[in-house]
């Protein structure tokens, strides 16, 4: 079984103010995130609910700057929206694989 055929969708998940803000600090597009983690944290929460109503499972990849640089050095990918969205859904993957 894979994401691709469920309908799931891996979504970077920062647990805390400050791995949200140290994101955001690395980040080479920090206009792509919300002013505050409280923000982001709000429009995350009716991302869900929204993804919920159409019958998307989403997964939460709970986000860590250290795991995500290491990734970067064995995988190609930079701290941009599709790097992080890609270390997400890699996550995404390692999890489904190991549940089935």
């Amino acid at each position: 079984m894979t994401m691709d055929s469920l309908d799931v969708a891996a979504v970077p998940w920062y647990p805390s103010e400050v791995v949200y803000e140290s994101f955001r600090a690395a980040a080479e597009d920090p206009q792509e995130f919300f002013d505050s983690f409280e923000e982001w944290k709000v429009a995350a929460l009716e991302h869900e609910r929204q993804a919920e109503r159409v019958g998307v499972i989403l997964l939460r990849i709970r986000m860590s700057i250290d795991e995500f640089q290491a990734y970067c050095g064995l995988a190609p990918c930079r701290n941009d929206q599709a790097g992080r969205s890609q270390f997400a859904y890699y996550k995404a993957e390692q999890i489904i694989k190991m549940t089935s």
